[in-house]
């Protein structure tokens, strides 16, 4: 959804509501000391892909980064130190051809994107293998509107099967991670709490996140205080906390407010202004347990009038926080064996440099 006027886009993209957010700094983003010292723009080392016209998700197989291009619907093939390779897929309906895509994930030998409607499924070379149908779980509801449909909004790998993340644009359900073990057919394995609001509207509402973990699954919303360490029978084994990161403030400037509220006239009381971001977007898990948060860091470059939404890397291991120094991007993700792809958009394309997390440059 976008308030018009210079104001802020809260619009939900391949499960990130941070990606889309530019906004005139006049009195909506209070850009902290510690954000306008992170770094702003690529780096030397950045390879301009102009080819690639968005960075939506990314998963690496034997070297080989996956990058999913919500933009033009295509899958694109990378490698650190080369050219682009070759990408796959196209926009439509048909075998093969994708239709809103939002997340991909490697899955043993097979690439599979996620769309509202469907799975599709590719051999890391390219060819198409097949795609079955995505049928959403009645988890959402809403007092007054009746249940509505969840929305697929991530998918990750496991060794029992794809879990796939339903999440509720309204209402009070958060959704929850189901095991797919058939087409259309799901075993639940863990659902969020009922939230205790009932807001109409609330820009933060969906955002659970889903990563694979050694020890089953990670999952929650970036707004409570841990997330949780499930087994893939859905049982909680442990916590991880993120108390310790920092949440960007969000201004309640009255012209904002007002917006807000005329979008959704007569029902104020049930609108909600969130006073600050979420501290991170989204959460991958390395072989070794160690944690990385994709951090929110707003950036004001020089000379430009508007602010926008980068983000930075924050580890935890389980002992101790680290900042991995790697600049800010536009997109960054992380692999499990700690591999880095960090993107940044550039009217030409796409800028990429990889990194590993232990290395500032590799």
């Amino acid at each position: 959804m976008v308030f018009g006027g210079g104001a802020i886009a809260l619009a939900a993209l391949g499960g990130s509501l941070f990606s889309v957010v530019r906004t005139h700094a006049e009195g909506l983003l209070d850009v902290s000391a510690e954000a306008d010292s992170a770094p702003t723009g690529p780096p030397p080392n950045a390879v301009l892909f102009d080819s690639v016209a968005s960075a939506t998700d990314a998963d690496m197989h034997d070297g080989v980064w996956f990058l999913l291009d919500k933009r033009i619907s295509r899958v694109h093939r990378l490698i650190d130190g080369n050219s682009q390779w070759s990408a796959f897929g196209r926009p439509g309906d048909g075998p093969g051809e994708l239709r809103r895509p939002a997340a991909l994930v490697v899955h043993g030998d097979t690439i599979v994107v996620a769309t509202p409607s469907r799975l599709q499924l590719y051999w890391p070379d390219g060819s198409y293998i097949g795609g079955r149908e995505v049928e959403p779980p009645r988890i959402c509801r809403h007092a007054q509107l009746g249940e509505m449909a969840a929305r697929l909004n991530d998918v990750a790998s496991s060794p029992e099967g794809l879990l796939l993340l339903f999440t509720c644009t309204t209402g009070r359900a958060r959704g929850g991670v189901f095991l797919e073990i058939g087409e259309a057919s799901y075993r639940p394995v863990v659902q969020g709490p009922t939230d205790a609001s009932d807001y109409l509207w609330d820009p933060w509402h969906d955002m659970s996140v889903l990563a694979t973990h050694p020890r089953g699954l990670v999952f929650g919303h970036p707004e409570d205080d841990c997330l949780g360490v499930f087994g893939l029978g859905g049982a909680r084994l442990d916590s991880s906390c993120h108390a310790r990161l920092d949440r960007v403030p969000v201004s309640t400037a009255t012209a904002l407010a007002e917006q807000v509220r005329a979008e959704f006239e007569g029902a104020s009381a049930q609108i909600r202004i969130p006073q600050r971001y979420p501290p991170f977007d989204r959460v991958f898990v390395r072989s070794d347990r160690a944690l990385f948060y994709r951090m929110p860091v707003p950036t004001a470059p020089s000379g430009v009038a508007e602010v926008q939404m980068t983000y930075r890397l924050a580890k935890y291991d389980g002992w101790e926080w680290a900042i991995p120094a790697i600049p800010a991007a536009d997109n960054v993700f992380v692999s499990d064996d700690g591999a880095v792809l960090a993107a940044w958009d550039d009217m030409h394309g796409t800028l990429i440099a990889f990194y590993s997390v232990d290395d500032y440059e590799r």
